[in-house]
């Protein structure tokens, strides 16, 4: 992620890091102590996927780390790789053993669909990750985090020749330089309301990264908060 060092503990209690044992590969946020949600895209046959809750800084092993092997993963119904790597791309990790939460380790609020949706489009929201810092570049040691714009949906399709599907949506600055990037997918995309972080988007993909013209494109959760409850028991 092109952005500044994560603020305080706000994202590093928020975000997780999903890694194969030895590098990280992708974010996800925590739902309740025994899920957490990423992106579907991140789910690759044959690698056992390690999460790191409570995590700052990828090159030093902290205090404040938890790690757990993830026991089963669930990919929305609809998501069908062969056919589109990035529709529908929201997924559910099911961890081996609970979390255990704390100022580190907390999780994600998620709203009900319509003030998913509603907040959403209060036009700015925060995003974090441990992805490449520019495109092709290395991947962050510390967390990153960005406020990035909402882009409305007609700028959103001129800007690609790819398709957005309604469960999309781009954020991110036409001048380009600051964007989530490669290693960031299935972060969070996160409303501030009152004091409150509230799940509103998935990073998905983009072309390249932080380039003038084009945008980050997130999975829309407002789409999905009734599936993500009804999997994770969450109440």
């Amino acid at each position: 992620m092109r952005g500044k060092p994560e603020y305080g503990k706000e994202g590093q209690r928020l975000a997780v890091l999903l890694s194969d044992g030895i590098d990280g590969f992708c974010g996800g946020s925590i739902v309740n102590e025994k899920w957490v949600v990423t992106a579907a895209h991140c789910i690759k046959p044959g690698v056992k996927i390690t999460v790191v809750a409570g995590e700052h800084n990828t090159e030093e092993i902290e205090p404040t780390e938890q790690k757990r092997n993830v026991i089963r993963a669930i990919p929305y119904h609809s998501y069908n790789a062969s056919v589109n790597k990035y529709s529908h791309d929201i997924a559910l990790l099911e961890l081996d053993e609970p979390l255990m939460l704390n100022s580190y380790v907390t999780p994600i609020c998620i709203a009900d669909r319509e003030y998913t949706n509603i907040f959403l489009k209060f036009g700015y929201g925060y995003v974090s990750g441990w992805g490449r810092v520019f495109n092709r570049g290395r991947s962050a040691s510390i967390l990153q985090y960005l406020k990035v714009p909402l882009v409305d949906r007609a700028t959103c399709l001129r800007s690609t020749k790819f398709t957005i599907y309604n469960h999309m949506f781009c954020a991110g600055f036409h001048e380009g330089g600051k964007d989530s990037c490669q290693g960031d997918s299935g972060g969070p995309h996160v409303t501030e309301v009152e004091g409150t972080s509230f799940l509103t988007g998935i990073i998905s993909w983009g072309e390249e990264c932080a380039v003038k013209g084009k945008y980050g494109i997130y999975t829309k959760v407002s789409r999905y908060v009734n599936w993500i409850k009804e999997k994770t028991k969450f109440t």
